[in-house]
């Protein structure tokens, strides 16, 4: 099932995503020796980051024998030094479901989503699309949906259906949209985007709104775009916030559209 954990580290500094990767592949590396050469999407995504005076790691997980492999490996010895080329640090605390950025769900409970028309995610980290050779920044729907099909279809045990992955990826259109590009280094030098956006699917099916919605859920735990195993593309769901009466926006035909709450541009 899909799942992700938190580990809290001592000391105040992040390492870097690069040489964290190399860490998780090292510990997959008995059981899973094809990992690190597999084609399409990877079993895992990646965060680094601090808070506090406090540096975390966020790994999580889309294939349930991968994640019991590396959860078995950090509860064996939580005291173990993780092993980085810029040095070794030490586990704090491991957060399987108490950390924001932490948790599990079954497939069968990102199936039972409750469905709806409009999908809000929040882009906490840089986030972009290999499009046309090229790195992309743009959240467009397209390549969002696109993404995360191909990872639900890489893992889930029930594939999206083609009809419904073609509606989502050409007909799903942007009712919000707020943030900003930002700088980051990748393997390269890449631009990637941060904030939030909602997107709506007109006409919407019930099939066609309960699959937006799983999509939703699972961009927890997969990421979103290119290089999530790097740290890019984490991403959320989150609720909007309805501004009062008087300053409810006004779109173009006219019609009123739900207001939102301002995105954070960290995480």
């Amino acid at each position: 099932m899909p799942a992700a954990i938190v580990l809290l580290l001592r000391g105040p500094k992040a390492p870097h995503p690069l040489h964290l990767r190399g860490w998780v592949y090292h510990v997959l590396a008995a059981r899973y020796p094809e990992l690190h050469d597999m084609p399409g999407p990877k079993p895992f995504s990646l965060a680094v980051g601090a808070n506090g005076g406090s540096a975390w790691i966020r790994v999580a997980f889309l294939d349930d024998h991968v994640a019991r492999s590396f959860s078995e490996h950090v509860w064996s010895a939580p005291s173990r030094p993780i092993p980085l080329r810029s040095g070794s640090m030490k586990i704090k605390q491991i957060l399987e479901l108490s950390h924001a950025l932490s948790g599990q769900k079954t497939w069968d409970e990102l199936l039972r989503t409750r469905p709806a028309a409009d999908l809000s995610l929040k882009f906490l980290t840089p986030t972009f699309f290999r499009r046309r050779g090229f790195n992309y920044p743009m959240p467009e729907p397209g390549l969002v949906l696109g993404s995360l099909i191909a990872k639900w279809n890489a893992f889930a045990p029930e594939a999206v259906p083609e009809s419904v992955s073609t509606t989502l990826t050409e007909g799903v259109t942007v009712r919000f949209f707020s943030g900003r590009t930002q700088g980051a280094v990748a393997h390269e030098r890449v631009v990637g985007y941060l904030g939030r956006v909602t997107y709506h699917l007109p006409d919407a099916s019930s099939k066609e709104a309960a699959w937006l919605a799983r999509l939703g859920e699972l961009a927890f735990f997969s990421g979103v775009g290119a290089k999530t195993t790097l740290g890019f593309g984490l991403t959320t769901t989150y609720q909007p916030r309805l501004k009062p009466r008087h300053q409810t926006a006004v779109n173009t035909k006219g019609t009123k559209s739900p207001g939102h709450d301002r995105p954070s541009e960290q995480v």
